[in-house]
C-alpha cells in the first residue's frame, strides 16, 4: 500500500494486518521513501505492530516532532533516526561516517556501493563482503537507532 488516500481509509489497519500475515513476512520496513505524516498515520503503524507480534517492524523518520513513546515502547519495532545527534544527516561520504561512528553509530554494511570492494575507516582496511545482504546477512537497521550509510 502506497498511496496516501489507503493509509488514510478505515480499513487501513485491518487491510494491512491481513497483507502482511498473507504474505508471511516477519521484518516489515515502514516505507520505501517517505516519513509519517501525522500522529494519527504513526498509531495506525503502532496498531498493526501490536496487531502482529511476531513480525518485526522497522522505519527510517525525520519526524522527531511525533509521540514515539507508542511504537519506541513496543518489542517488534525500531525507529532509525535519520537526523544524526549533531543535526546532519546520518549518511554521507566516508569523512561523514568517520564522523557518525565516533558519535556512537553503527556502519551500514551493506551500503557500500558494488564497485567498492574495500574501504578505509577509523584507518583500517575493511573488505566489503559481497554476500551481505540487507535484511538477511545484516539486521541492524531491526535493533539498533543508530545506524549510518554510506550516500549512494
Amino acid at each position: 500500500m502506497r498511496h496516501l488516500k489507503e493509509t488514510q481509509s478505515i480499513t487501513f489497519v485491518t487491510d494491512l494486518v491481513q497483507e502482511i500475515t498473507k504474505s508471511k513476512k516477519t521484518k516489515v520496513r515502514i516505507h520505501e521513501s517517505g516519513d509519517m505524516y501525522s500522529q494519527k498515520y504513526l498509531d495506525r503503524w503502532v496498531a498493526i505492530a501490536m496487531a502482529l507480534p511476531n513480525v518485526r517492524f522497522y522505519l527510517f523518520t525525520k519526524k522527531e516532532q511525533l509521540d514515539w513513546s507508542a511504537y519506541d515502547n513496543l518489542p517488534n519495532t525500531n525507529r532509525i533516526h535519520s537526523i544524526a545527534s549533531d543535526g546532519d544527516l546520518n549518511y554521507g561520504n566516508m569523512e561523514r561516517l568517520e564522523e557518525l561512528k565516533a558519535m556512537g553509530y553503527h556502519i551500514c554494511p551493506c551500503g557500500i556501493e558494488k564497485e567498492h570492494y574495500s574501504y578505509t575507516l577509523s584507518g583500517r582496511k575493511v573488505l566489503r563482503n559481497k554476500n551481505k545482504i540487507c535484511m538477511n546477512s545484516c539486521n541492524a537497521c531491526l535493533y539498533l537507532d543508530k545506524v549510518a550509510f554510506l550516500k549512494h
